[in-house]
């Protein structure tokens, strides 16, 4: 049995605390166990040695504790972190990285002793020595190369999109399918592909008249699957998003948690989600994509002076694919907000298989450029949804988005709309929801170092900083705020559940 959550003691007595079906001989055929998300320590029976390991581009998360000859481990930082007798001291680099960037890159995370293990990481923990031999058994320079021709790209990765959704459901088991849908294109790809295979129902999180709202309503009712709007609101925006910041570690923003506000409703819809995590990222790339690796100058544009901390020269990222370094500093930022929602509606993450993202870094970056490859292949393999229903990013369908007479009759009001100067565009307000003076009272009694010793002597500046800037602007500081509220409800839980 895989231990999922466990600790070894000084005396090196082994504690299994959480454990799954996973076990010694799902290592031997460590490409079908790795194919999705997947983290855990598994025991070799003769050696006795213990294997930590992680999928390939460590988007299961795996936290490890290391003090003083003790070590535990878990999926979650949050239950990590409640294990007894721990010793744990706030790394005040992570407090400054989070309020600058948004997250925390890298194997940082909130505590010195804590770190979140590498990608394709094979570590064996020798108990009987208490011995590490720390090992990758895999890099990005692994990545096939593939000269396929563009229209036979298309082809390839239409047949890739099936097998990873049969593969996702032969792993799920039985079960009525729950898609959130947005008005993008990853969660409507996901739609098309489920609805053909299980019972499956749709639901989008925002404002009823949001654009997002009304392209899934188009979405479903072409499809003919039933649809629920969860909507979000002035009122009942803030709901139960404490207890979501919790449940992420501490690293996701309180502002894009957008499940937490109708959990429970959205929990008795369906048995589980097909969460279309990171599938824009894949279809386009982050930031600008190219052929070969991050440099010194490109990585601090983004992280500061963090990216002298972690390094783009790694020989983990390899030299064709930029992505290689930017999914490994973001990758707890979008997983941990997965692992939230995880709790109270199971969560898989068709678009993370391996089996299709090894088939995209394998080609030239260019034709991922401008979702040049996803939109082909959407519109040719898979049209019934995608051919004249129009895409949230640009109010257009796809492929449309040039057409000069088309361009002044939507894409002008969208601008106009991502400006704030038209309602209904985002599926969410928080520029004014923010400004309530309810909201506002909120937050100051939230950020007060006053009654936080944590946010007394690691982040006293967040008033000044964080909320008062918010105040004199109409339409800006939203993302600060959100960070400043993100630590410290984690700070002050910390302190509630006696961490620190």
């Amino acid at each position: 049995m895989a231990i999922l959550k466990g600790r070894i003691r000084k005396s090196g007595e082994i504690e299994r605390i959480e454990e799954s079906s996973a076990g010694w001989s799902d290592i031997e055929n460590l490409d079908k166990l790795m194919r999705f998300p997947w983290s855990g320590v598994v025991q070799d029976p003769k050696s006795k040695k213990l294997h930590f390991l992680t999928d390939r581009l460590g988007f299961s998360l795996f936290f490890i504790y290391e003090k003083d000859g003790e070590i535990a481990w878990s999926r979650n930082l949050q239950e990590l972190v409640l294990l007894p007798g721990l010793s744990l001291t706030i790394d005040k680099e992570a407090v400054e990285a989070f309020l600058e960037l948004g997250f925390l890159p890298g194997d940082m995370t909130w505590f010195e002793e804590i770190s979140v293990l590498p990608a394709a990481s094979r570590w064996v923990y020798d108990p009987a020595d208490k011995n590490w031999q720390k090992n990758r058994y895999w890099t990005w320079e692994e990545m096939p190369v593939n000269e396929i021709e563009f229209e036979d790209a298309v082809d390839v990765l239409a047949d890739k999109f099936r097998d990873m959704m049969a593969a996702c459901l032969e792993r799920v088991g039985a079960g009525q399918a729950g898609v959130s849908l947005s008005g993008g294109l990853d969660s409507r790809l996901l739609l098309e592909l489920v609805r053909q295979d299980r019972p499956t129902v749709a639901y989008t999180f925002g404002i009823p008249t949001s654009r997002d709202v009304q392209i899934a309503r188009q979405v479903t009712q072409r499809a003919g699957v039933p649809h629920t709007v969860l909507e979000i609101n002035a009122q009942n925006w803030r709901n139960n998003r404490e207890e979501a910041v919790w449940r992420s570690g501490g690293l996701s923003g309180y502002m894009h948690l957008h499940h937490a506000v109708n959990e429970p409703e959205n929990a008795r819809l369906a048995d589980f989600n097909l969460n279309g995590f990171f599938g824009g990222n894949f279809f386009q790339g982050l930031y600008k994509v190219k052929n070969n690796r991050v440099n010194l100058v490109e990585a601090a544009r983004i992280l500061g002076k963090f990216a002298g901390r972690f390094s783009p020269n790694d020989t983990f990222y390899g030299n064709r694919q930029s992505d290689a370094y930017w999914i490994d500093q973001r990758r707890k930022q979008t997983y941990s907000a997965v692992l939230a929602w995880n709790k109270s509606l199971p969560q898989f993450v068709p678009l993370a298989d391996y089996e299709l993202l090894s088939f995209l870094y394998s080609l030239d970056a260019a034709f991922r450029r401008n979702n040049r490859l996803v939109t082909a292949c959407l519109l040719q393999r898979f049209p019934f949804l995608f051919e004249d229903i129009p895409w949230q990013r640009t109010g257009l369908p796809l492929g449309k988005e040039r057409l000069t007479r088309l361009f002044l009759k939507y894409r002008v009001p969208q601008i106009k709309k991502r400006l704030g100067l038209a309602k209904d565009y985002l599926y969410t307000d928080y520029p004014a929801w923010m400004r309530r003076e309810e909201n506002r009272n909120y937050v100051s009694k939230l950020i007060d170092k006053r009654t936080s010793p944590l946010i007394k002597e690691y982040a006293p500046y967040l008033k000044a900083y964080h909320f008062e800037p918010l105040l004199t602007n109409k339409r800006d500081g939203e993302e600060k705020l959100s960070r400043a509220m993100t630590l410290s409800i984690w700070f002050r839980r910390l302190e509630k559940e006696g961490v620190l």
